[in-house]
């Protein structure tokens, strides 16, 4: 379930070392005990901040994963959580979660890229 604890000092595959990281120069800090939705409601506490929001879905009956997302297109809203400009985790809470593996990236950012009267434009946004 999503109100199933996450965070663990010690923390295994799967799970968030409690500890205080920073993104995009915000504190988040995590406690043992706490589930993917109250880490979820910490990053969303700083998305107007940091530009990642975080929703949990339901993979499989059963199974819960936390998806991160930028809340603006194009490439200036590309971030990596396993990246030192983007994160700092000097503790690894965020180690034991795949992070870094090809597979935990579903889309890469970009710009959109289109030709009006054979010129090509490159906007953030699909609007001219």
């Amino acid at each position: 379930s999503p109100n199933d604890p996450v965070v663990a000092v010690g923390a295994g595959p799967g799970q968030f070392e409690a500890t205080t990281i920073t993104v995009k120069g915000q504190s988040i800090s995590l406690s043992a005990g706490e589930s993917l939705q109250d880490v979820a409601a910490k990053f969303n506490a700083v998305t107007g901040s940091t530009g990642i929001a975080a929703t949990i879905i339901q993979s499989s009956p059963g199974n819960y994963r936390m998806v991160f997302t930028a809340t603006a297109t194009g490439l200036t809203a590309d971030f990596n959580l396993s990246a030192p400009g983007t994160v700092s985790d000097p503790n690894g809470a965020l180690a034991n979660l795949g992070l870094n593996l090809p597979a935990s990236i579903i889309q890469d950012a970009s710009n959109a890229v289109f030709k009006v009267d054979g010129i090509t434009i490159e906007r953030e946004s699909n609007q001219v």
